[in-house]
C-alpha cells in the first residue's frame, strides 16, 4: 500500500505504472492513487497498460467506479487502444489471442473481436470500439462497467 502522503502527480509514467499495478493487484483502492490515476485518463497519459489495471485487475468496484467509466470511453476512442487492452487481458489470463477485424464506419470504425474467457467464445461488433472490451469487463472481469453509448 501507498504512503497516503505519496505525490503521484510527480512520478514518471513507469513509476507510475509500477504504483498502479501493485495497488491493482493488491486491491488497495488509495484516494491519492485514483486521484492520479482518473487526471492522466482524462489528460490522455494514460495507455492501454493502465487501461487494462483499472478495467480488469482493480477488485475495489466503488473507488474505482468513476475512473473505470473514463478508462472504458478512453479504450474504445480508438481501436488499437481497445484492441491493446484486450489483448493484455488474453496474456494476463495466458488464453489465447483474440481475432480482430476492423472497417471504416460513419467517420469512426467497426471492431468485429473475439476472445475466449472462462471456455465462452466473447464476441463484439460496435461502431466507434469493440464490444468485446466492454462485454469482457461486463461478464468475465472484476465487475460491471457503466458505458456511455449504446452498450
Amino acid at each position: 500500500m501507498a504512503d497516503p502522503a505519496t505525490d503521484f502527480a510527480a512520478m514518471p509514467a513507469d513509476e507510475f505504472f509500477a504504483a498502479l499495478r501493485c495497488a491493482c493487484q493488491d486491491g488497495a483502492a488509495s484516494p491519492a492513487l485514483i486521484a492520479d490515476a482518473k487526471r492522466r485518463i482524462t489528460s490522455r497519459e494514460s495507455g492501454p497498460r493502465e487501461l487494462h489495471q483499472v478495467l480488469f485487475v482493480a477488485r475495489d468496484h466503488q473507488a474505482w467506479a468513476e475512473v473505470r467509466a473514463l478508462a472504458m470511453e478512453a479504450a474504445v476512442r480508438a481501436s488499437p487502444m481497445a484492441i491493446t487492452v484486450v489483448s493484455l487481458e488474453a496474456q494476463r489470463l495466458g488464453v489465447a489471442g483474440m481475432q480482430v477485424t476492423e472497417s471504416a464506419v460513419d467517420g469512426g470504425f467497426a471492431a468485429k473481436a473475439s476472445l475466449e474467457r472462462d471456455g465462452t467464445r466473447v464476441d463484439g461488433r460496435e461502431e466507434f470500439g469493440s464490444t468485446c472490451c466492454s462485454r469482457l469487463t461486463r461478464t468475465g472481469g472484476p465487475m460491471p462497467v457503466p458505458l456511455p453509448g449504446r452498450c
